[in-house]
């Protein structure tokens, strides 16, 4: 567990120090404020963005055995639905994923990035 811990807080540093000086907080941060951050703020973003799925996945699957006739929700299905597709891109094509899905798609650009990240993502993937 205290590995596990140190993981997180090792990418939370790197998602700080990538994002630089930005004050904007978190939560408002859309499609559009993530187009004004330099490419490697945004880097940056998507990077955290996919670790947090990768984590979460990792911790949950040795968080032990869910209850009899547990059935995960959509957006448990969604997250490992994503970080499935992923586990054989580098970042470097998850990033032009998600640059290319926002590029194309202004009218999504007031969502929260966290979910343009996913939806991207998902999008791109083999169904």
């Amino acid at each position: 567990m205290i590995a596990f811990r140190q993981c997180i807080l090792v990418v939370g540093l790197a998602f700080a120090v990538g994002i630089g000086v930005n004050t904007t907080p978190a939560l408002a941060l859309d499609g559009n404020k993530w187009r004004e951050l330099s490419e490697g703020a945004r880097f940056g973003y998507v990077a955290g963005v996919v670790d947090t799925w990768i984590s979460v996945r990792v911790y949950s699957e040795t968080d032990g055995k869910p209850e009899p006739g547990y059935t995960p929700g959509f957006v448990e299905s969604t997250l490992q639905l994503a970080s499935n597709c992923v586990q054989s891109m580098t970042y470097e094509k998850i990033f032009a994923i998600v640059e290319k899905y926002v590029k194309e798609h202004p009218e999504h650009r007031h969502y929260a990035m966290a979910s343009l990240v996913l939806i991207a993502v998902t999008a791109a993937c083999p169904k």
